[in-house]
């Protein structure tokens, strides 16, 4: 099949966030790997298809980390609504919406164009004559998805640095703008993340593991709960037998009580003879609730750090490149905090 190079940037686009991504095609048809629409006058084409991989080479250790579990416990990498959430009925009908992890909810755009629920209709239940006298409307481009939120879940929208410091509660609607990162990130979870200024060139996994990791902490906005946890799953990239063998690393993220804690819950994994490989921790973002106290001091493993930001509800914290590889069992602290209130949640 020919694809139309509109479906096939819709096509490419949702492709970047599936497990296994990659542009099949059939013998003797029409290329359609990103690089050739640029070639033939569609630049935007590849450009939508671009922005889309890049976005999931920020994701990827996220992504890594849940197969690790998919392999070790037998859950599932991709999710549909109702799996996550098996309680909320209007999640039984949605095919449009699913899971990477139980984290991030892909929300993609799917349709070079759609017709409306008239043009649907009279296609397909009246007769040809009837449509002289009621032609159906023009076809027009999806410009826009509307994902559905289920009740007493909160989500926040990915940026390239960070995420929308409003949380979004009730539902979500992208635009055409964010057709290539059509992403919600749930709150309570810790996500390890390459930031876009980040992203190595040329862009490939053997690349990105020199590129430092940030982690976006998204704790839970609720009263007397603004806690997050996160993993993240490390080995050498290449093995397939690294879980077995016991030669990779697992670490655990904790935040609670205004401070996250970064441990090594399982250490073998070892850089090749000669390797100068790292695992550097650049920065840390954390999301903050309206109404939550100035951040006005910041200490790692107690000592006090003046490297931080606090601006539009979010703090950002410089990690001073720290080497996760060289983490012993004493854990990493990190702490945010106001001199006056102590905890910057207290009073919420």
């Amino acid at each position: 099949m020919n694809a139309p190079p509109e479906l096939c940037r819709r096509w490419l686009q949702l492709g970047a966030y599936y497990p296994y991504s990659r542009s099949h095609n059939t013998l003797h048809a029409t290329d359609q790997d990103p690089g050739y629409w640029a070639e033939v006058g569609f630049p935007e084409v590849t450009q939508s298809a671009v922005a889309a991989l890049r976005v999931r080479y920020q994701l990827l250790h996220y992504l890594y980390t849940v197969f690790y579990h998919a392999h070790t416990t037998g859950s599932t990498v991709v999710r549909p609504m109702h799996h996550v959430f098996p309680h909320d009925e209007a999640s039984r009908s949605i095919d449009h919406q699913f899971f990477l992890g139980g984290s991030l909810m892909v929300n993609p755009f799917l349709f070079e164009v759609s017709r409306s629920q008239l043009c649907d209709f009279l296609n397909q239940r009246l007769f040809i004559l009837l449509k002289l006298f009621f032609p159906p409307p023009p076809l027009q481009h999806q410009t826009t998805v509307r994902a559905h939120i289920p009740l007493g879940t909160r989500w926040h929208r990915m940026k390239g640095d960070f995420v929308d410091h409003s949380p979004v509660v009730y539902f979500a609607e992208f635009h055409e703008e964010e057709s290539h990162r059509p992403l919600l990130l749930r709150e309570g979870t810790i996500f390890p993340m390459v930031g876009e200024a980040h992203l190595p060139s040329p862009l490939n996994t053997v690349n990105l593991r020199k590129a430092p990791i940030e982690l976006w902490v998204l704790p839970h906005h609720q009263i007397n709960d603004f806690e997050a946890s996160g993993e993240l799953f490390w080995d050498d990239g290449d093995s397939i037998d690294s879980i077995e063998k016991g030669a990779y690393n697992l670490y655990k993220f904790a935040f609670e009580k205004c401070k996250l804690t970064v441990s090594a819950a399982h250490h073998g994994f070892k850089a090749a003879a000669g390797s100068s490989e790292v695992l550097k921790l650049s920065a840390i973002h954390i999301a903050l609730p309206l109404g939550h106290a100035t951040v006005d001091r910041v200490t790692i493993d107690g000592l006090a750090t003046t490297k931080f930001t606090a601006v539009n509800h979010t703090v950002k914290i410089e990690a001073n490149n720290l080497d996760l590889l060289k983490l012993s069992s004493k854990p990493v602290t990190v702490e945010i905090a106001n001199s006056k209130t102590g905890c910057v949640f207290k009073h919420l």
